[in-house]
C-alpha cells in the first residue's frame, strides 16, 4: 500500500519533498554554533528584566524617601520667602524645582486619598457581576488603560509646562 501511494504521489509518505525537504538539513557544526546563542537568550532577558526592576525600585524609593524630603525643603523655602516678604527684608527666589516637588507631592497625596475613598472589593464584585450585561470586563480594562494613557500624557504636559 505504501509503495502504491508513493508511486502515485511522491510527496506523501516519502519524506523526500514537502515540508521535510523545504530546508536544507543543518550540519552538526551549525547546530553546535546555535547552542551558545540559545543559552544567551535567557541571560539577556534576565539583564533586561533586572534593569526594569531597578528603574521601578528607583521610582518607588524616590516617591517614599526623596520626594518628602524635597517637598519639606520646598515648603521651608516658601515659608522663608513669605517671612522675608512680610518683614520687609530682601526676599530670595524660590527654586522652580521646589514648586514641582510640592505639586508632585500634592498629586501623590491626592491620589492616595482618592484610592482610600474607593472600596476595591465592592468595585471588583460590581464589575464581575456585569459579566452577563452589555459591559464586559475587558471593555472596562481597555477604557481604564486609555484613561491611564490620557492622564499620564496630561500629567507629563503639566510638568513640562511647570518646568518652562
Amino acid at each position: 500500500l505504501t509503495e502504491a501511494v508513493s508511486a502515485d504521489n511522491p510527496d506523501d509518505f516519502s519524506g523526500e519533498s514537502g515540508l521535510a525537504n523545504s530546508q536544507a538539513p543543518a550540519s552538526k557544526d551549525q547546530i553546535w554554533d546555535q547552542i551558545p546563542k540559545f543559552i544567551k537568550v535567557p541571560l539577556k532577558l534576565e539583564a533586561t528584566l533586572s534593569v526594569g526592576l531597578c528603574v521601578c525600585a528607583d521610582s518607588f524609593l524616590f516617591n517614599f524617601t526623596l520626594l518628602p524630603l524635597r517637598t519639606a525643603s520646598g515648603l521651608l523655602s516658601y515659608l522663608s520667602f513669605l517671612w522675608r516678604g512680610l518683614n520687609g527684608l530682601e526676599g530670595g527666589r524660590v527654586r522652580s524645582c521646589a514648586r514641582e516637588d510640592i505639586v508632585r507631592a500634592s498629586l501623590f497625596l491626592l491620589s492616595v486619598a482618592g484610592l482610600h475613598l474607593v472600596d476595591i472589593s465592592y468595585l471588583y464584585h460590581y464589575i464581575r457581576g456585569q459579566m452577563s450585561s452589555y459591559i464586559k470586563l475587558y471593555v472596562i480594562f481597555n477604557v481604564l488603560e486609555v484613561l491611564d494613557r490620557l492622564f499620564c500624557s496630561l500629567g507629563q504636559d503639566v510638568f513640562d509646562k511647570m518646568a518652562t
